[in-house]
């Protein structure tokens, strides 16, 4: 099924890899027993190439430079490590530039306030210079 959730249409392949167990004969699902570890390193190359030569419209390709690459399960849980704290700095980052946001309203709103109490302060001077030049 093509998807259109992101800005590209994209579709997911599934697949399940079944052999015939003579010994009990009957299927079973075994990945082990039809796919090596070079099929999995070359699967997306590899069906780039084969929906290239049958299907004349298509372009874009398999990979479109987004695909990470990782050498085995360590590297990563290593990258999912680092994501996650990366994650959580920004988190703490974005909180911190929030306290930050709410700490300089309360500040603007009291120079707010203050820039009006100097301006009644002068107004309240004004006022009593001209009393006080007006008296005989």
């Amino acid at each position: 099924m093509v998807h259109y959730d992101e800005r590209t249409p994209h579709l997911h392949y599934a697949f399940v890899l079944v052999v015939f167990d003579a010994k009990k004969d009957r299927y079973k699902v075994s990945a082990k027993q039809v796919l090596t570890r070079h099929d999995l390193q070359t699967f997306h190359d590899d069906l780039d190439q084969d929906l290239k030569k049958v299907l004349p419209f298509y372009e874009k390709g398999i990979l479109n430079n987004k695909t990470l690459t990782f050498e085995n399960v360590a590297e990563i849980k290593k990258n999912n490590d680092q994501f996650k704290a990366l994650k959580d700095e920004l988190a703490n980052v974005e909180e911190n530039s929030n306290d930050k946001k709410a700490i300089l309203k309360i500040t603007n709103q009291e120079l707010n306030e203050v820039d009006l109490a100097k301006k009644q302060i002068d107004s309240f001077k004004q006022g009593c210079l001209k009393k006080h030049l007006a008296k005989p």
